[in-house]
């Protein structure tokens, strides 16, 4: 999977940051695998606030889109680092469910291959 965008609104970009985002991205790799084509993401960090003291206003968004499917989540936190953290944790966990979920309905067809095939017999 790799990175198609990041857009940048009310930060400077920075290259630990690109560093950081991109080594948290190539973690949800292993779940994208078995997905077929290649699938890009999109990212975007965002300070939403200028003035504000308090308060989580880092927020960190990823889009991955694979063929019939979208998957997006969108973090705030007081840190950057860590939006980025809780967005890939959040990923990872759509991207398992998913992969479980395509795992079963194919277990699921073969059971039923197997019963047809065990009926005629």
């Amino acid at each position: 999977m790799k990175l198609a965008s990041i857009k940048y609104t009310n930060i400077e970009a920075d290259p630990a940051l690109n560093g950081y985002l991109e080594e948290k991205i190539a973690a949800l790799n292993k779940y994208v695998e078995n997905f077929g084509t290649p699938r890009d993401i999109r990212v975007e960090l965002e300070k939403t606030t200028r003035h504000h003291q308090t308060g989580p206003f880092f927020r960190a968004e990823a889009n991955i889109s694979i063929p019939g499917h979208m998957f997006r989540a969108e973090q705030t936190a007081d840190d950057i680092y860590d939006a980025i953290d809780m967005l890939k944790n959040d990923l990872e966990r759509q991207l398992s469910d998913y992969s479980d979920k395509l795992r079963a309905k194919k277990r699921e067809g073969g059971r039923k291959a197997k019963k047809m095939l065990e009926s005629e017999e």
